[in-house]
């Protein structure tokens, strides 16, 4: 039995977005009220966890950033790495 990916209810939700191809807004950047604001340290430290554990698991997380270029409101979306394919360090970081 391998590692599981999503660790928790949070994560599970925004792994399988990922894993079914769709494009997501960093989940921070739609925090809102108090949460905004005690738990995004928390809650962006999970979301990189997250996609450290999907890298590790051979998926390659792609981060568009926003037009003004912050990253809690960047878009990410993963893609499978194939067998052999090499990925360069510039495209492999995300933040």
């Amino acid at each position: 039995m391998g590692t599981k990916i999503a660790r928790g209810a949070w994560q599970e939700g925004i792994y399988q977005s990922l894993i079914a191809g769709e494009k997501i807004i960093h989940p921070v950047g739609l925090l809102k009220g108090d949460k905004k604001y005690k738990f995004s340290e928390k809650y962006t430290k999970s979301f990189e966890n997250l996609l450290e554990r999907m890298e590790k698991a051979g998926y390659v997380v792609h981060c568009e950033p926003a037009v003004e270029g912050g990253y809690l409101d960047a878009t990410f979306s993963v893609s499978k790495q194939e067998a052999g394919q090499s990925i360069s360090p510039a495209e492999k970081r995300w933040y």
